[in-house]
């Protein structure tokens, strides 16, 4: 059963916490949510109980407010589990927060808002990760689009109460516009920083390489063309060998022989199954090398 570790600190971030440990398995029946204040063994040893639990999860949610960006517990926690599941299986939880006041420690990963659609995709995430208990994305969509209205009110307790000063009057709804472009524009260039640093997070290798074969025509190392062409390569190099007198082959052979070799370690092929057998046949008698125009005829 995976497990999901909800990290906190503060009382406005234990009521996001809480709500998240109560709705989660909701949703998704398959996981096991973590939260200090619920699951920790009571009179334990509960710092060791806390860091074995850090060291296991398959996911991590962080439940930011504005007076616990920095708090040393959720920096702790975070680094724990970044090193524990990587970075892209933490979700930093925004409540009263935007993306663009995140501190730099906690800007490598995926924030999630407390909207319905980031709400979504954070399910789709750690559903991602269940495996065979996987729940149908359908499923997910119709459950929170049914059970938003009461997460979305118990989010709400976990707001804290900040005083800003007055916009001037008439410019709140160009302010609220250039706010929301701003944000935009900020995630945008987060995601190509990292795009930059660790493209291989969000364009794997074997995505990459198949991509790029399929924009030339050119079959990927799956495709069953390279066993055909490995299996001709090695009748070939069999049928010379068993007819040593059939000397005009031996060079294309041997060039057919290097060219799949090469192919071989290019692609990195390995030793390949054979597709097919070949038919048995009869020796072959009475052929040799033909005579040259210049030979003559030795019965002459």
């Amino acid at each position: 059963m995976p497990n999901v570790f909800i990290s906190w600190s503060g009382p406005k971030s234990h009521i996001i916490a809480n709500t998240l440990h109560t709705w989660l398995p909701v949703v998704l029946q398959s996981i096991r949510p973590f939260i200090s204040s619920e699951d920790l063994k009571k009179g334990g040893r509960w710092q060791a109980d806390l860091t074995e639990e850090l060291a296991k999860d398959s996911f991590g949610i962080l439940c930011l407010t504005p007076s616990n960006l920095l708090a040393p517990w959720i920096l702790f926690e975070a680094g724990a589990l970044s090193k524990s599941v990587g970075d892209a299986q933490v979700a930093p939880f925004l409540v009263g927060v935007k993306p663009s006041e995140l501190p730099a420690p906690l800007t490598q990963f995926n924030a999630v808002t407390a909207e319905m659609g980031d709400f979504k995709r954070l399910l789709r995430d750690i559903n991602a990760r269940v495996g065979n208990d996987a729940v149908p994305v359908e499923r997910i969509e119709k459950s929170v689009d049914g059970l938003w209205p009461k997460i979305e009110q118990e989010l709400k307790a976990g707001i804290e109460d900040i005083t800003k000063a007055p916009a001037a009057k008439g410019s709140a709804g160009s302010l609220e516009t250039f706010d929301a472009i701003l944000q935009e524009l900020l995630v945008l260039n987060r995601n190509q920083s990292k795009l930059l640093s660790k493209p291989e997070e969000l364009l794997p290798s074997p995505y990459l390489a198949r991509a790029l074969a399929e924009g030339r025509g050119f079959p990927d190392r799956d495709h069953k063309v390279w066993d055909d062409l490995l299996e001709c390569s090695s009748q070939m190099r069999d049928f010379s060998h068993e007819h040593p007198e059939l000397v005009d082959l031996v060079p294309t052979v041997e060039r057919l022989r290097m060219t799949t070799d090469y192919l071989r370690d290019r692609l990195r092929l390995g030793r390949r199954r054979r597709l097919w057998s070949p038919p048995e046949r009869g020796p072959i008698e009475g052929r040799t090398k033909p005579n040259s125009p210049d030979d003559g005829d030795e019965n002459e």
